[in-house]
This record gives C-alpha cells, structure tokens and sequence, in this order.
C-alpha cells in the first residue's frame, strides 16, 4: 500500500536459492520512496518468516498481514507450516517528519500481533470492510485442500466469528 508519505512497502515473502524446492521465508520489510526512487529497510515482520499471507489495509497509515506460510518444511505444505498470527503495521513516519526526496529521520513503521486465526491457513484472501477483517479461503492443510471457509473477525472486539462457506 501507498501511505501519505509517499511509501510503499514490501512485506516479507520468499527468497529463492536454487528453484522452487529450495526457498525460505523471509521476515525482512523494505519501503521504496516513490518520489526519490530509493529503497529504505523497515521494521521486520515480527514472529516467523512468512510468505503467502492474506493482506489488508485498514486505513491510510496501517494495514493487517494474516496468517500465512513459513516454508520450513519446503514444498510439502505440512500443517506445522501454515500461521495463525494477524499482524497490524502501522507507519509513523509521516508522524516523523518523512519528506519524500529530503526526508528527515529513518522510516518508521512498527508491529503488533492483533489476533490468531482460530485455525492455521496459507494463501488466504483478505479484506477490511467497516472495521471487520474478513479471512476468506485459503489452503488447509489439514485436508490438503483449498479451504471454503470464510471467517470474520471484529478488530475492536476482537471476536471471531464465521460466514457460510463460499
């Protein structure tokens, strides 16, 4: 997502070595100031490396990252690899005085976990829609399938709830 301060960021995801059976997850953040054309690290994505995540945004200055793939067991997809942690990031460095071009201070941009999916799942599509995360499908792999499951959780409440499978 594009924030007030001109950043974009990019958000862990996989680093590969030699194809697809040898990757790891990366934990690594980066923002690219559109205007100066240049790439500045982050704070890292906090708990374990993780790619294949569901991503939100919540407003002009955060958004959530959910759930997701750790890729430690390669490309075998086991249910220990599949994350439940949802993420909220939020940049502050707007609130630092960040100037595209000329900026003043580091970027600034900081973690907090939110919630857990009441059940692991990669590749899951979301959205924030009037303050409600919606975690829609994904892979389970429990029954090494895509998942039909749709589920909402209240981000002021922090309630989960479900709709009826897609």
């Amino acid at each position: 997502p594009a924030f007030p301060s001109g950043l974009l960021y990019a958000v862990a995801g996989f680093h590969c070595v030699n194809g697809p059976g040898d990757t790891s997850s990366l934990s690594s953040v980066e923002a690219y100031d559109i205007a100066a054309n240049i790439w500045h690290p982050a704070a890292a994505l906090p708990g374990q490396p993780n790619a294949l995540y569901g991503f939100a945004q919540v407003n002009n200055s955060s958004f959530l990252i959910v759930a997701g793939f750790n890729g430690t067991s390669g490309a075998d997809m086991s249910p220990t690899d599949l994350l439940r942690p949802v993420y909220r990031m939020t940049d502050h460095s707007s609130a630092v005085g960040w100037i595209s071009g000329s900026h003043v201070g580091n970027v600034q941009n900081s973690w907090s976990r939110v919630s857990a999916l009441p059940g692991p799942r990669g590749f899951p599509a979301a959205a924030f829609v009037l303050d409600t995360l919606l975690v829609i499908g994904g892979y389970d792999a429990q029954t090494n399938n895509d998942s039909a499951l749709v589920q909402m959780l209240d981000v002021d409440r922090l309630e989960w709830g479900s709709c009826n499978h897609l």
